[in-house]
């Protein structure tokens, strides 16, 4: 769990560095794979089912961001 915590902490802070030296615009989309990859997580790891309510706002939240980026 140490290990966890300070592996979290400094993705953390590699992401506020990221922020600060980027545009947010630039940036954002590379938090949208969190959304990936929960759900890939919570369906390998913990059997739980991809909703479509899931998919359907991870599209949304995808193509908005890439739509920014245009």
């Amino acid at each position: 769990m140490a290990a966890s915590g300070i592996l979290l902490l400094a993705g953390h802070g590699l992401l506020i560095r990221a922020f600060r030296i980027a545009e947010a615009s630039v940036v954002a989309p590379f938090q949208y794979s969190q959304i990936i990859w929960g759900c890939l997580y919570g369906a390998l790891l913990f059997s739980a089912p991809i909703e479509i309510h899931t998919l359907a706002g991870a599209v949304l939240i995808i193509v908005s961001g890439w739509l920014v980026l245009k």
